[in-house]
């Protein structure tokens, strides 16, 4: 069996999870307070107007977890040579893709797209 863990290209798949797992969080957190009618928005000074409702996060959150998921098996079946016609893509695109996600996760967190 193959270890990816054992590579230093791990270390953008395990980054990319703990930025996500946050994510997924504080959209579990929004919709928690929501549910109990805290306005986290108004007690941390944001403009509601700006920022998602926690569906909307979690929504998003759901997404970009299928985008890692397919990513990481992705990378795994290329690693293993059996990804079929993507055995001629490099293995190094597939990490770099993951981290560029990650950071446009980081760069634009709340603010919705209009």
């Amino acid at each position: 069996p193959l270890d990816i863990l054992g590579e230093p290209v791990s270390n953008a798949y395990v980054f990319s999870s703990a930025v996500l797992l946050v994510y997924l969080g504080w959209g579990l957190l929004k919709c928690l307070w929501s549910s109990v009618q805290v306005n986290a928005d108004y007690i941390l000074q944001w403009d509601a107007r700006r920022c998602d409702a926690g569906v909307e996060v979690l929504s998003r959150g759901a997404r970009l977890f299928s985008l890692f998921n397919l990513n990481l098996l992705l990378y795994y079946k290329l690693r293993r040579g059996v990804a079929g016609y993507l055995n001629n893509v490099p293995e190094g695109i597939l990490p770099v893709l993951q981290l560029v996600m990650t950071f446009y996760v980081l760069l634009f967190p709340l603010r919705k797209r209009a």
